[in-house]
Parts: structure tokens; C-alpha cells; sequence
């Protein structure tokens, strides 16, 4: 799966207005590719988390189990 990076973007939504890069200034364009980026790695720090959530979650229920066991 090929997806663009923050760098690779050819257009952006801003406010619900979409703009083409070459319609906006050399400091919007940097400021748009910027965000961009954040945004990617917004995602994948979501991403990181949710699988640190569901491991979490795992580990417990895993605790229970076991501590339940020596208590019978």
C-alpha cells in the first residue's frame, strides 16, 4: 500500500476548504506539510497506544485467571 507522507501531499483540507499546494505560499505549503506530518505521526501514536491498550487489557485478565487459581 503506497501512502503519502506529509511531505508527498499535493493538496490539503483546511477549515473545510480544500487547497492545492501550488495555490498557497512556499510558508502555507511548509506549514500544510508540517501538519501533515503531525498528523501521520498523531496516527501512529494512536495506533501504539491502542496496542499497549489491548496488551494491557490481556495481561489483567491473565492476572485474574491466575490469582483466581491460587485462591481455590
Amino acid at each position: 500500500m503506497d501512502q503519502k507522507t506529509g511531505a508527498d501531499i499535493e493538496t490539503f483540507t483546511l477549515d473545510g476548504k480544500q487547497y492545492s499546494l501550488d495555490s498557497v505560499s512556499t510558508e502555507a505549503q511548509n506549514l500544510a506539510k508540517q501538519a501533515a506530518l503531525t498528523s501521520d505521526f498523531i496516527a501512529k501514536l494512536e495506533s501504539r497506544l491502542a496496542m499497549a491498550k489491548t496488551a494491557q487489557s490481556r495481561y489483567l485478565s491473565s492476572l485474574k485467571v491466575e490469582i483466581k487459581k491460587q485462591q481455590a
